[in-house]
């Protein structure tokens, strides 16, 4: 389970050329056995020009860089629950393990 907070810029033609907004949920995510592949499904609330409640569903892949970093890559479509529009976003981005860090079985064996 992970809970989501972003701030998104838009570039609109309103006179300043930009908007923001934010974004809000919770989402449960299902990690496949012995892979770095991962698949999640949500709920959101967007609030920007348009105020809305979204679900989402998507699928990841991390990529370990060594025992504290990965790398990681998202798909996912929001369905618009309020007025019925589909979006799509992409997310590449760097993770970091707080904490002790367990030896994963490759650095084990170095």
């Amino acid at each position: 389970m992970r809970f989501e907070l972003a701030k998104t810029r838009y570039d609109i033609n309103n006179g300043n050329d930009t908007d923001y907004g934010t974004r809000f949920g919770l989402v449960g995510i299902y990690k496949v056995d012995d892979s770095g592949l991962y698949v999640f499904t949500g709920v959101k609330r967007f609030n920007n020009v348009n105020s809305y409640n979204a679900v989402n569903v998507g699928a990841g892949y991390n990529y370990q860089i060594n025992d504290r970093y990965f790398f990681y890559s998202e798909v996912v479509i929001y369905g618009d629950v309020n007025n019925g529009y589909t979006d799509k976003g992409i997310k590449f981005g760097l993770k970091d393990a707080f904490g002790d860090v367990k030896k994963t079985a490759a650095s084990e064996q170095t």
